[in-house]
């Protein structure tokens, strides 16, 4: 016959300490909006940092907050100083956040980036059209200005 014996109780091993995360520190947003008064007046949004993943929420909040205020019908956006960092994922995302905030309320939206920054594909201009919101996207400031300034679109 066999003792059934008391069943020890296993010590506990203690978790492997992990490492603390730094807490990265929030970069302040450089990021203007002014309103231009031209022969049609727009809205000239400038960003002077990098924008990634993480700081395209805060961007366009805070862009999207000073643009509601100023309830401008075109919008220029002037990527020149900033480096983007974004995805695809991150851009259709970033075109269902601009079409669901100004689809109706903005005419026309041009942006301006660094060639380096220019996508190869052509992917925001034509999701951001289908959704409403014509849109053009050039490396040259005065093309967009004059894109958008202009009293019709052109035809296609």
């Amino acid at each position: 016959m066999k003792k059934k014996g008391i069943a020890k109780a296993r010590p506990r091993r203690k978790p492997s300490p992990r490492p603390r995360r730094q807490a990265t520190p929030i970069e302040a947003l450089r990021l203007s909006v002014r309103m231009v008064e031209a022969a049609v007046p727009y809205a000239e949004v400038s960003i002077q940092q990098t924008v990634t993943e993480d700081s395209m929420e805060r961007l366009f909040e805070h862009a999207r907050a000073e643009l509601l205020r100023h309830q401008p019908r075109r919008v220029l956006v002037d990527l020149r100083d900033a480096k983007v960092t974004l995805s695809i994922s991150d851009l259709n995302g970033l075109v269902k956040l601009i079409a669901a905030s100004f689809a109706g309320m903005v005419e026309r939206l041009g942006i301006v980036l660094r060639p380096a920054d220019l996508p190869l594909e052509k992917f925001f201009e034509p999701s951001m059209s289908n959704r409403g919101l014509p849109t053009y996207v050039t490396q040259d400031y005065d093309d967009a200005i004059g894109w958008l300034t202009t009293r019709l679109l052109p035809r296609r």
